[in-house]
């Protein structure tokens, strides 16, 4: 705790994620009822949705947002906090108890982290007045308040997937690294896993759904569409089986060709395939002659509004060109998901 920071702390007003007292917490010489009060605050604070570190300052008396600074007389060890606690709730909160010299005075500060749990915070013993076994309590604005059922979801959402402050820095450097090695690849399947491992500890779901998919493939037809895997593509009844070029032929003159074919029509095609399965596609151009060609068939139900026959197999055309325009578009739409994590 710097003394800049402690300043900004105790001219803030009390609420979600600050609360004062005016004197110690009575766990020594105390009864059932002042522990009861401690746990209470403790576990509230914890519960309570946030971004940043909670804290309850011992030593200022405030009332209607006019404070007073009284310090302390008397200190309590942290150990003692933890100790009084560790058996009273579950899961055990992750909460820090230290002493502020400010101004001549000193101060008590307890320090609630952003930390993921199994489960909120709820108390096990009945013994303790004012809590009840299982309910959750969280801070409804300056006050501790027990959870309706609404807020107790969200709450066990957020609990359960929030990443920690502490954590979010190295998570950040993991990405920004991620980055780059995607961006100096030519194929960027390898680092996809690193990707989902990142969506699944920042719980983003975009991230998460995007490696999934490019992992997997779609195999949904009727149901599929995704903007970046379309490509401009030839579709036709007609089958081809070779293109008949010298090598070295631009893959354009064949699209020349079939453009004035009648039974030929260009249109776009939504790609399913796994992104390893592209990559292959991609080598096999590379390493072969420039008219090379990929095509597939698939019912003209997919392709054809309200088809006299669905069922009739469409053969769909694509070249290299096609490909790697998608790909690039897949690479780029991770470095973009990927970038919009890093806060």
């Amino acid at each position: 705790m710097t003394e800049e920071k402690f300043e900004k702390l105790i001219s803030s007003e009390e609420g979600r994620l600050i609360d004062f007292k005016r004197t110690q917490y009575r766990l020594i010489n105390g009864n059932s009822n002042d522990l009861a009060k401690f746990i209470k605050d403790i576990i509230s604070f914890t519960n309570t949705i946030r971004e940043e570190s909670a804290y309850i300052i011992l030593g200022i008396e405030d009332i209607s947002g006019e404070k007073t600074f009284h310090g302390l007389d008397t200190h309590i060890d942290d150990a003692i906090f933890q100790d009084k606690i560790k058996d009273k709730v579950n899961p055990r909160p992750v909460f820090t108890y230290y002493s502020f010299l400010y101004q001549s005075r000193r101060y008590g500060i307890i320090e609630i982290p952003v930390e993921a749990y199994s489960a909120p915070i709820t108390i096990v013993q009945n013994n303790l007045k004012g809590l009840d076994v299982g309910k959750i309590y969280f801070r409804r604005g300056s006050s501790n308040s027990e959870a309706n059922g609404i807020e107790a979801i969200n709450i066990n959402e957020w609990i359960t997937s929030v990443v920690p402050p502490h954590n979010k820095a190295q998570i950040n450097q993991a990405i920004i690294s991620l980055i780059s090695k995607i961006s100096a690849s030519e194929y960027f399947s390898p680092h996809i896993s690193e990707a989902l491992s990142i969506g699944k500890q920042l719980n983003h779901s975009d991230i998460v759904d995007f490696c999934v998919f490019e992992l997997t493939g779609e195999h949904d037809e009727e149901s599929y569409n995704i903007g970046y895997r379309s490509m401009d593509c030839f579709m036709s009844a007609s089958k081809i089986m070779r293109a008949n070029y010298p090598s070295g032929t631009p893959m354009s003159v064949l699209w020349n060709e079939l453009r004035e074919k009648e039974d030929f029509w260009e249109s776009k095609f939504n790609l399913g395939d796994p992104i390893n399965q592209i990559e292959a596609q991609l080598r096999n151009f590379r390493s072969g002659s420039q008219n090379q060609f990929i095509s597939m068939e698939r019912k003209a139900k997919h392709f054809l509004d309200n088809p006299s026959s669905p069922d009739l197999l469409i053969n769909v055309y694509w070249g290299e060109q096609n490909m790697a325009s998608i790909y690039e578009r897949s690479k780029q739409k991770l470095i973009q998901l990927l970038t919009n994590a890093i806060n």
